[in-house]
C-alpha cells in the first residue's frame, strides 16, 4: 500500500505541474490575445484616420469646384476676351481682396502717356 501511495502522489504532483504548465500557457496566451487586439484597434484608428483624411480631401476639391463653377456662372460670357486675355477660372482667384475701383481704372492709376 505504501508504494501505491507514493505512486499516486507523484502522479498528483505531476497533474499539479501540468496544470502550472497549462496555467502559465493560458496566462502568455491571453496576454498575446490583448497585445493582438490593441494593435488590430490601433489600426482601425488610422484606416479611420487616412478614411477621414481622404473624405475631407474629396469635400475640399468639391467646395473648390463648385466655388469655380459659381465664379464662372458669374462671368459675363466674354469675360475672358474684355482685355484680349484667356485666363483659366482658377487665375481669377488672384483678383479677389481687390477694390471695388480696381476696374474703373486697372492700371492702378497709371494714365498712359501721363509718365
Amino acid at each position: 500500500m505504501v508504494g501505491e501511495k507514493e505512486k499516486l502522489r507523484a502522479q498528483i504532483k505531476e497533474s499539479r505541474d501540468a496544470q502550472e504548465v497549462a496555467m502559465k500557457a493560458h496566462e502568455k496566451a491571453l496576454e498575446d490575445l490583448r497585445v493582438a487586439r490593441a494593435k488590430e484597434e490601433r489600426l482601425r484608428q488610422q484606416m479611420d484616420l487616412v478614411d477621414r483624411r481622404a473624405e475631407e480631401a474629396i469635400a475640399v476639391e468639391e467646395r473648390d469646384i463648385e466655388d469655380q463653377e459659381q465664379a464662372e456662372a458669374l462671368l459675363p460670357e466674354n469675360a475672358s476676351d474684355a482685355f484680349g486675355l484667356s485666363l483659366s477660372p482658377s487665375t481669377w482667384g488672384a483678383f479677389e481682396g481687390l477694390p471695388s475701383d480696381f476696374w474703373d481704372n486697372p492700371l492702378g492709376g497709371i494714365v498712359p502717356g501721363s509718365g
